[in-house]
């Protein structure tokens, strides 16, 4: 479904308005040219999931960008893992994987508690 432009995304969006869609992993890629940015704002029923190492790769190419773009849909951004701790080993290196450094220097706390906290409860809604 993740194509340049998304057209066919922002369509599934539109035909079901009331399912909730959480975009993942190869969603984030298009978040350069503004696809990402833009279909946040657009739909309300889709929501953004913060986990795997596409994200973190792809918010570090811009890191300004990413700040503005997380602050901006604070409230659509969902903090999660896509893998157990038993994937890593070790409980540390699965956070440290997925909570990378970049979370805490470029997202203001004030988002990150809005976000982890809010939400997950307009998501289940």
């Amino acid at each position: 479904m993740v194509e340049p432009g998304m057209e066919r995304v922002d369509r599934v969006l539109k035909m079901f308005p009331k399912c909730k869609v959480v975009a993942h992993a190869y969603w984030w890629r298009q978040s350069q040219n503004g696809a990402c940015d833009r279909q946040l704002q657009e739909h309300p029923n889709l929501y953004a999931d913060m986990s795997g190492t596409v994200v973190v790769q792809v918010l570090n190419r811009d890191r300004k960008y990413a700040r503005e773009f997380l602050i901006r849909n604070q409230e659509k951004i969902l903090w999660a893992t896509d893998e157990g701790w038993w994937s890593f080993g070790s409980q540390t290196k699965q956070m440290n994987q997925h909570t990378p450094s970049w979370r805490n220097s470029i997202y203001p706390p004030r988002c990150a508690t809005r976000s982890t906290a809010a939400t997950p409860r307009r998501f289940m809604d």
